[in-house]
């Protein structure tokens, strides 16, 4: 079970074979190249990088009760299970139809003014909202320590902040792609949610503010062609742990020294892929580990909904894990979590392949809908929110469970959804006055 060259060598082979399949479907960043690019950094890189250094182990972490020591024959499933997750994903989505031409998403879309003025009333609407009413919060939230404290104690202060964040990179990316601004316009414009990302010591803004620019990846035709999306591919995953590893260093000891690096601890295990990769290492070996067959999909139905309407909401996977395997555990508090753990819980190592086939074709499937929404209506704001919200859950659905992802997706997208349909509806109703008084 332990031949770790050959399964790394299959498993790029696989990423390779669907990176150049959709980069003839999909045109520049493609779907499949985001989900492929992150589930190597999030799933095989830790496994290939242990091998590499012949090191089987975590570097200790006095707070986490979990074992440091990965046997290699664990490390070689990890790897399948990561070449099965690129396969179940890559079939499910290409069997749906779903394709994203984002160099395209210049040439397409209605520009609703309406539309457009109301997202900008309720962004102002929430800044005052934060202002007004949160202050404090605003102030304590400027280290590391305040910025979980205030996560897991004020959750409508924590969604008002996503939503202002997610809101104005999804209006970045509106009039990157009606060409409304231009690149140094856009860089300002970046440059306001970056430097939240840096004062709240929280990473996810910073790649939120980061997204809208790589549309301008694709004006650049030969990006399009995939070996310059190889290239791309190879500098990114390069690239992000130097940057994970330097913002840590910076969040916490106010400069970047990179002296942590060593053999002991790597590279890959200095990101946040070290505690999914923890939880996953640790399902693996539970001897008494009873599958869930499925059942953990059911509960991401529900565990969306807000603890202010079920007070007794059970904990989710990822608390339950923290809870069980943490010092002095605190919500707010955790490991992170792999889905590939999820996968495993369920049904094994051919769990990979099942869930993110499954992935696969539901991810396409909601957009195929939620794209009809915005039909003849405002495909730049569709665009935009694809472009936005969408490349940023591919990047973070392989960071926590299923029921994140739907509460993601809910919480997201929702408001979206319904001031649409509310001003689809209010021109119909319009329409049909204009209709009946002139006849």
């Amino acid at each position: 079970m332990t031949n770790p060259i050959i399964y790394s060598v299959i498993y790029f082979v696989v990423l390779f074979v669907f990176l150049y399949i959709y980069s003839k479907r999909e045109k520049g960043v493609s779907t499949f190249f985001v989900f492929g690019l992150f589930a190597t950094i999030y799933y095989a890189s830790i496994p290939m990088e242990m091998f590499y250094l012949n090191y089987f182990k975590f570097f200790n972490e006095p707070h986490i009760l979990t074992e440091n020591y990965v046997p290699p024959e664990i490390l070689s499933k990890i790897i399948i299970m990561s070449t099965l997750s690129l396969l179940g994903f890559g079939i499910g989505y290409y069997l749906v139809g779903f394709r994203t031409k984002i160099s395209d998403m210049y040439k397409t879309g209605t520009d609703n003014k309406a539309l457009l003025y109301l997202l900008w009333f309720f962004l102002l609407i929430m800044l005052a909202v934060v202002g007004v009413f949160y202050h404090e919060k605003l102030i304590n939230i400027s280290n590391y320590s305040g910025n979980i404290e205030i996560k897991a104690s004020s959750p409508m202060f924590n969604f008002l902040t996503y939503q202002i964040v997610i809101l104005l990179a999804i209006l970045e990316a509106y009039f990157i792609l009606s060409r409304k601004i231009n690149i140094i316009q856009a860089l300002i414009w970046s440059s306001f949610v970056i430097a939240w990302s840096i004062y709240s010591s929280d990473k996810d803004p910073l790649l939120l503010g980061l997204l809208p620019l790589v549309l301008y990846l694709n004006r650049v035709k030969q990006f399009q062609q995939i070996k310059y999306q190889m290239i791309s591919y190879s500098l990114v995953l390069i690239s992000i742990p130097i940057l994970v590893i330097a913002f840590s260093e910076y969040r916490g000891f106010g400069k970047v020294t990179f002296q942590n690096v060593n053999a002991e601890k790597g590279m890959y295990k200095l990101t946040d892929a070290r505690g999914g990769m923890r939880v996953l290492t640790t399902i693996m070996q539970d001897e008494d580990l009873e599958y869930s067959y499925g059942k953990t999909y059911l509960h991401s139905l529900v565990l969306w909904i807000p603890r202010a309407i079920w007070p007794n909401r059970p904990l989710d996977a990822p608390q339950s894990f923290a809870r069980s395997h943490m010092k002095e555990w605190k919500p707010g508090h955790g490991l992170g979590y792999s889905p590939l753990a999820e996968a495993y819980q369920n049904f094994g190592v051919i769990g990979a392949f099942i869930q993110f086939l499954f992935f696969g074709i539901i991810w396409g499937a909601f957009w195929n809908s939620f794209r009809k929404l915005f039909a003849n209506y405002n495909m730049y704001l569709f665009n935009s929110i694809y472009a936005v919200f969408g490349i940023y859950m591919l990047i973070m659905m392989h960071r926590g469970a299923s029921n994140t992802l739907v509460t993601t997706f809910i919480q997201t997208l929702l408001p979206f959804a319904l001031i649409v349909f509310s001003l689809r509806l209010i021109q119909k109703i319009n329409t049909k006055t204009v209709e009946s008084k002139t006849t």
